[in-house]
């Protein structure tokens, strides 16, 4: 008998003699244990080393539990990723509950935002977007919210923020320190720019392409000509 047959019939008298035999368990015609629950077999005949042996098995019943909490397990691990994903990409936390699930009726268009996300695999082949419009307090971050939150389950990756954090951000796109930053903000201004600008008062110079500090003055000199007497400047 070598080490490696050695090692094997040592492993198999140690779950043999581990092996758990239930109340209600017995021992049928074929000398093999049964379960008293499930009347399914509990041991199997194989052939190892060219020696019949006897190994213990699921039965149906055990079987059937093991199945159960592997699936509760995969079920805990899938939202614990989700919760994370959900931390890491919504930058307001406040928006992390708002979903299609907890909608109280009050969004007639919310129907809408559940067809993008229903259709999200063909509108990201074609890059179609969607495009929220309208006075503050109209919903348009819970709109934003219920769908990132619905694609973040579907295992989609996402990035929720908002204007004033991206202003940041482009603020700072000059610095000697933030080479990558300006390479995604630069990619980032290209598709936003044809959307946003045409949205733009003609009063609004800053960050606008082909406008400038010295444009904002002429303007103010424009309107001093016309007879105008005070000037406001505003910024966010």
């Amino acid at each position: 008998m070598n080490d490696l047959q050695e090692c094997m019939e040592r492993l198999l008298a140690e779950v043999l003699e581990g092996e758990e035999r239930g109340q209600d368990d017995y021992t049928g015609p074929d000398g093999l244990l049964y379960c008293g629950n499930c009347r399914t077999k509990k041991q199997h005949r194989v052939t190892i080393f060219g020696k019949e042996r006897i190994v213990p098995v699921l039965c149906a019943c055990e079987a059937e539990k093991r199945k159960r909490e592997l699936e509760e397990l995969e079920k805990k691990e899938r939202i614990d990723e989700i919760r994370r994903a959900k931390n890491a990409c919504i930058h307001d936390k406040a928006l992390i509950n708002c979903t299609f699930e907890n909608d109280d009726g009050s969004l007639p268009l919310l129907a809408s935002a559940r067809r993008y996300v229903e259709t999200w695999p063909r509108r990201k082949e074609n890059n179609n977007g969607l495009l929220l419009w309208g006075d503050v307090g109209t919903g348009k971050s819970f709109y934003a919210a219920c769908i990132a939150n619905a694609l973040i389950e579907e295992g989609v990756s996402v990035m929720m923020t908002n204007f004033a954090k991206i202003l940041n951000r482009m603020s700072g796109m000059y610095s000697e320190d933030t080479v990558i930053d300006r390479t995604i903000q630069q990619a980032m201004a290209q598709q936003m720019i044809p959307i946003f600008e045409p949205l733009f008062s003609d009063g609004s110079f800053g960050y606008r392409p082909g406008r400038s500090a010295k444009d904002a003055i002429l303007k103010v000199k424009e309107y001093a000509e016309q007879g105008y007497t005070h000037a406001v400047s505003l910024d966010l």
